[in-house]
């Protein structure tokens, strides 16, 4: 009691335990808010560096992927290329009666739209049995129509 005859309140609620700081308080609140930023933005730029720049590869080279065979006209099936690819050729002369022929390829889409007019258009002799096509930047599904007067080998290569 104090002088005046009144009693203190007394605290009758229970005592809370110490609160100790969040993670945030503790180890980010420190740091100015440009700092935390900062730091954000250069991990988000070394992610994506290393996602945009994947571990490099040796030199590309010519692979066969398809080979075809056949003598006379025909179509191949479809088949997939990727977006770099050529045609490579041969034939033999004396598979046909005069020793010489005519060889011609068209590249054509799935759907039956050229793709590549006279790809290839050749007279196959002795001294002309073999030779690969420019290359060709267009990927999909395709198929060749091959005209010819004997026989040939066609391969289809792609940049690996």
């Amino acid at each position: 009691m104090d002088s005046e005859g009144f009693q203190s309140p007394q605290n009758n609620y229970p005592q809370q335990p110490p609160h100790k700081p969040s993670f945030w308080t503790r180890k980010v609140g420190p740091l100015p808010l440009g700092v935390f930023l900062l730091i954000l933005v250069l991990i988000g730029y070394m992610i994506f560096k290393v996602l945009d720049h994947p571990a490099p590869r040796g030199p590309l080279v010519w692979t066969t992927t398809h080979t075809f065979t056949g003598k006379g006209n025909n179509k191949t099936a479809v088949f997939s290329v990727l977006g770099d690819w050529r045609v490579g050729w041969t034939c033999d002369p004396s598979s046909a009666s005069y020793g010489e022929y005519n060889l011609s390829l068209d590249a054509d889409k799935a759907d039956g739209t050229i793709l590549v007019y006279s790809m290839v258009n050749t007279i196959c002799e002795a001294s002309n049995t073999h030779d690969e096509t420019e290359e060709q930047q267009h990927g999909g599904n395709v198929y060749l129509d091959i005209q010819s007067g004997g026989s040939w080998v066609i391969t289809i290569q792609e940049l690996e």
